[in-house]
């Protein structure tokens, strides 16, 4: 695939930073974590999405973006990353948006629906924190909040291995895993199809299936 010219509303400098630091966290999981992608094909080639994915290491938000041939992405981070300076300057320009955790951050939301409507992928975690243990937990209802709102489809993803290189438990990540890291992209979640009709807990059990799912399909 590709790399489009620049993703609506993304500046030459933004795509040009994106697509550095995405070469070096490409060469770097490749050599460390023997990184293996599946269903890149799955992820749409132009146009607002959300991708959602299971959520247990710090290294997932840029395994996801390495996964993701030929677009980049936007992610809501929480508001904690912001706090160095020179490290907030680097994931805002990466397309990080802050979020306020365990509050209603309805700008925040705002901000994520306006960006897929004008044609961007945006990630999120709908678990709302890193796994503990590597399993997948409950996902929480503002992720249903943010895809009835902005009726989009949806993207699930698998990440495995991930929490084996960085758990939560551990401060820095492990340099040599003896696990490799698999990314794996699960059918599109058609909105109007699958999703328009469903209560919010209908809908987060069939997402959190899917991304289930998407570690085998």
């Amino acid at each position: 695939m590709a790399w489009r010219w620049r993703e609506p509303g993304q500046t030459f400098a933004q795509q040009a930073i994106y697509r550095l630091c995405r070469a070096a966290a490409l060469a770097a999981f490749t050599v460390l974590y023997r990184l293996r992608v599946e269903g890149t094909d799955r992820v749409p080639t132009k146009g607002g999405a959300l991708i959602i994915a299971n959520h247990a290491s710090h290294l997932d938000p840029p395994v996801i973006g390495v996964a993701v041939k030929g677009r980049s992405l936007m992610y809501l981070a929480r508001s904690g990353l912001f706090r160095f300076a020179p490290f907030a300057a680097l994931i805002r320009a990466l397309g990080a948006i802050p979020l306020r955790e365990n509050e209603g951050d309805l700008g925040a939301m705002k901000r994520a629906i306006a960006e897929i409507n004008r044609g961007r992928l945006v990630l999120i975690f709908p678990e709302g924190t890193r796994s503990p243990d590597g399993g997948l937990s409950e996902f929480k209802r503002g992720a249903w909040l943010l895809i009835s709102r902005a009726k989009c489809d949806v993207v699930p993803v698998h990440i495995d291995g991930a929490y084996e290189a960085w758990p939560r438990s551990r401060t820095t990540p492990r340099l040599i895993s003896a696990k490799p890291v698999r990314v794996r992209f699960g059918p599109v979640i058609c909105f109007e199809k699958q999703l328009a009709q469903l209560d919010p807990e209908a809908g987060l059990t069939l997402l959190r299936t899917r991304v289930a799912d998407a570690a085998h399909n």
